[in-house]
């Protein structure tokens, strides 16, 4: 299923997300603690789209990511 918002396949996203919360810490907000990835997609859209496009690039440099199939590597063998 492709997100409407950024229109990548929900998988990529979910992934991009985790990246995100796994390498910064949440984030406090008058008290309240935000995602990273919440906050950068609702703050900066732009800058979001631009993370989520360097980042699978550069999987793709790794060999982790194939942008023609739209898979993560270990997605390859359950497609086939």
């Amino acid at each position: 299923m492709v997100n409407k918002m950024n229109g990548y396949r929900r998988e990529i996203t979910e992934r991009y997300n985790q990246m995100l919360d796994d390498c910064y810490e949440d984030i406090d907000v008058c008290g309240m603690l935000w995602s990273p990835s919440t906050v950068l997609y609702r703050v900066d859209p732009i800058a979001y789209r631009c993370g989520i496009n360097d980042w699978l690039d550069s999987l793709e440099t790794d060999g982790l990511y194939c942008s023609e199939r739209e898979l993560f590597s270990d997605e390859f063998e359950e497609e086939e």
